[in-house]
């Protein structure tokens, strides 16, 4: 097992059947394939070879079941057994369900919960708020329409994903109906074709939601155990496996959105979807993600494939990059975020995106957010920095000069072409703004441009292109955007103290190793912050305040409006610990806790052990009212179904005038 095995949780899960615990979901040894860095790694490798972009979902003409397939009941831990073989159906049934009909008569709990073709007239938990029993009614509607026992001009489909709708922004008890539902609709049922889309519909609901009951979580795995001891159907039992698993991951954390088709479609058929990714090489691979897999899991799963040291995923990130007519929108995704949210999201934005005729093109990118020391020799970090910091330079966040543009283009056509100079002429003639920053492009002529790079390019190609890579890098070191993650942001003046250092109104904040750097808008350096002068700092969903200490021993406060606090949060908290000397495993403990920091956004973070406080330097007191934070807006947003235009990018960057 890897040195780092929290970390590893990128592969098939299996159960261990050895815990004393109860259910763990633990993880194989991970099998990295020798794609030794993001140059070599073949583009669409694994997808149909007709579909550069990509697919979603299985390769025409095979099927390949989700590891979840291979996983059931049978594997759990023996005390869970024993503790599921124990329930008595009946016995927990019977005080929640809705047992007395109209004429004052009590049913029978077994009659209730079996299959019936009409609709209900009630719901069968009892329940008060008249929302939730219209909308325990509207499911058991939509449930029987997609089962196909009622007639529906609808594809199935639409009413599975209008089903789970009605469960994620109705009330808790709405969780639990819907499981009832689905397995009242089993009991008893006669119809094939019917239990086979009931199967699919508890495949699709353990995708995104569990019961908060706790018996009647207990009763569902009860149920799904003893159905797979007592059915010989391969696909039955496949299922059974598919829920069984998902219904444990998925109460570490539910969706949030409901589902895409794609994503649906691939539960119908119990496969993963097979998800590309892109590198700022320009290529891309497919990585298989299923409807549990977080970001965090993502992200190691591409660390492992690439070969890398996988220690190190804590110091990168899963950029989601959106193309328009208006420009190129960027946004940093927090670890804990589901993968098939952001699909969700994506989905419903192309939906509207036909409405009003727009275009979008949605990516995902491997990005390096905290940039740690690196050497020569460490190719890996310098492949990554290189084609990262080239993307940086071509859409305008470095300050560069007519003569630097031409140097870096110099070495970019090195680290392409090597020493052949035909090819490198080639592609500056046929496109020479792929080598100059979009908003320098009219310094000059697109000859004058073609004419003085290839000139620098004689004088530079006998490097090798891992060397010219290196190069690139140190002509920007002396830079003061180098290293530099940005963000825009505006000043808060009502809020902050004195601005003595004239930051505008409309600036860019940059986070780099030794300190925050605030920039105007044409990325001129305004103010460096250096992370020993900063005692205290405070986040809310949309504001930064930072407490410098000045060189008079005073605190001088500084606030600015932003919508990229979370990803704020991991750079200070993260440079902050480098600075002291903390080990990368270190590193990793503060980052295993974001997930519960960001729930709730933290408001106040003071230094405590991270920075020691300047001798004599006035303390500020902790508290919000001290950071001038207003927490109403810090409630926990993670049970509101989230809107997709909630997503504020980090920045726009101008289109291309290619």
């Amino acid at each position: 097992m890897k040195e780092n095995e929290e970390f590893d949780n990128s592969n098939q899960n299996i159960i261990n059947t050895d815990s004393s615990q109860g259910l763990n979901l633990v993880q194989t040894e991970g099998n990295p394939q020798n794609e030794a860095s993001i140059e070599n790694i073949q583009n669409n490798k694994e997808g149909d070879p007709s579909n550069p972009e990509g697919t979603i979902g299985s390769k025409k003409g095979t099927v390949e079941l989700s590891p979840d397939c291979f996983i059931g009941p049978d594997a759990a831990p023996a005390e869970l057994l024993k503790d599921l073989i124990a329930i008595n159906p009946q016995q927990i049934l019977e005080p929640l369900l809705t047992t007395q009909s109209s004429c004052f008569k009590k049913l029978d709990p077994d009659k209730i919960m079996k299959w019936q073709k009409k609709e209900i007239s009630d719901p069968l938990l009892r329940m008060e708020n008249i929302d939730d029993v219209e909308g325990s009614k509207q499911m058991f509607r939509n449930l029987i329409s997609y089962m196909g026992d009622r007639k529906s001009s609808k594809l199935p489909l639409l009413h599975a994903k209008k089903f789970v709708k009605i469960v994620l922004i109705g009330s808790d008890i709405l969780r639990d109906e819907a499981y009832l539902q689905v397995y009242k609709q089993l009991h008893g049922n006669q119809k094939f074709e019917s239990i086979m889309r009931g199967w699919k519909m508890f495949a699709i609901i353990s995708s995104c939601f569990v019961p908060k009951k706790p018996e009647i979580y207990n009763l569902i795995l009860n149920y799904l155990f003893f159905e797979m001891q007592n059915t010989k159907d391969n696909q039955i039992i496949n299922h059974i496996k598919y829920i069984f698993v998902r219904m444990i991951k998925t109460k570490e954390k539910e969706r949030h959105h409901v589902p895409s088709d794609e994503e649906l479609a691939c539960i119908e058929k119990l496969i993963p979807i097979d998800l590309p990714v892109k590198f700022f090489t320009g290529n891309q691979t497919l990585i298989k993600v299923e409807s549990y897999t977080s970001i965090r899991d993502l992200k190691i799963q591409l660390m492992n494939k690439l070969d890398f040291n996988i220690q190190r995923a804590v110091y990168y990130s899963i950029y989601e990059i959106c193309e328009k007519k208006s420009g190129t929108e960027e946004r940093f995704i927090d670890d804990s975020e589901k993968v098939c949210d952001i699909l969700s999201v994506w989905s419903n934005e192309l939906i509207r995106d036909k409405k009003t005729g727009d275009s979008s093109k949605f990516h995902l990118y491997l990005k390096l957010l905290i940039y740690y020391p690196f050497e020569k020799d460490d190719i890996d970090t310098i492949s990554v920095v290189y084609h990262q910091t080239v993307y940086d330079v071509l859409t305008g966040k470095h300050p560069v000069d007519e003569r630097k543009i031409i140097n870096l283009a110099a070495y970019q056509l090195v680290a392409e072409f090597e020493d052949d100079e035909d090819p490198a002429a080639k592609k500056l003639n046929d496109n020479v703004n792929k080598y100059i920053p979009v908003s320098k492009a009219n310094l000059m002529s697109a000859e004058d441009w073609r004419e003085k790079i290839l000139e620098q390019y004689r004088k530079v190609n006998d490097l090798k292109k891992n060397d010219a890579k290196w190069e690139y890098i140190q002509e920007l070191k002396n830079l003061c955007t180098y290293q530099t993650q940005q963000f825009y942001g505006k000043y808060n003046e009502q809020k902050s103290g004195t601005n003595e250092d004239d930051i505008p109104d409309e600036c860019i904040i940059g986070f780099r190793p030794d300190g925050i750097l605030i920039l105007d808008r044409e990325h001129n350096e305004i103010v460096l912050y250096k992370y020993e002068t900063i005692m205290n700092w405070g986040i809310s969903k949309n504001q930064l305040i930072i407490c410098i200490s000045t060189s008079m021993n005073e605190i001088k406060r500084i606030c600015f409006f932003t919508s990229q606090t979370k990803v704020i949060q991991t750079l200070i908290e993260i440079y902050c610990n480098l600075m002291i000397g903390k080990t990368i495993k270190d590193i990793q403990e503060v980052v295993k806790d974001y997930d519960v920091k960001f729930g709730k956004i933290d408001s106040s973070r003071r230094k405590h052990d991270l920075l020691l406080k300047e001798e004599g330097a006035n303390v500020v007191d902790e508290g919000n009212d001290v950071l001038g934070i207003n927490t109403d807006d810090n409630e926990e947003q993670n049970n509101e179904i989230a809107d997709s235009s909630d997503r504020i990018p980090e920045q726009v960057i101008p289109p291309s005038e290619e």
